[in-house]
């Protein structure tokens, strides 16, 4: 993967760009560390295929959670609590 500075990577945009959809990713550093990625938007999907986002995920949780308390509400017994000695 090729680095960019960030100062470099500001002005050259375009080119930062035009390289990552060419020639793969592309690392920009901030004071000699790796900061970012920038992908092209056919990387960036081939990435993200077939995941599940967090919003999907949590609203499949809360029907399955809906789906169970239900059918708990129906297996609870109807008696009184019971006494225990101590």
């Amino acid at each position: 993967m090729a680095r960019w500075r960030l100062r470099h990577a500001r002005v050259g945009f375009g080119e930062l760009v035009r390289r990552a959809a060419e020639e793969g990713p592309q690392v920009v550093t901030l004071r000699s560390r790796e900061a970012a990625v920038v992908l092209s938007a056919e990387d960036y999907r081939r990435l993200i295929a077939g995941r599940r986002t967090a919003s999907t995920c949590c609203s499949g949780s809360r029907r399955s959670l809906a789906r169970a308390a239900v059918a708990l509400e129906g297996t609870r017994s109807a008696e009184t609590a019971r006494e225990v000695e101590f």
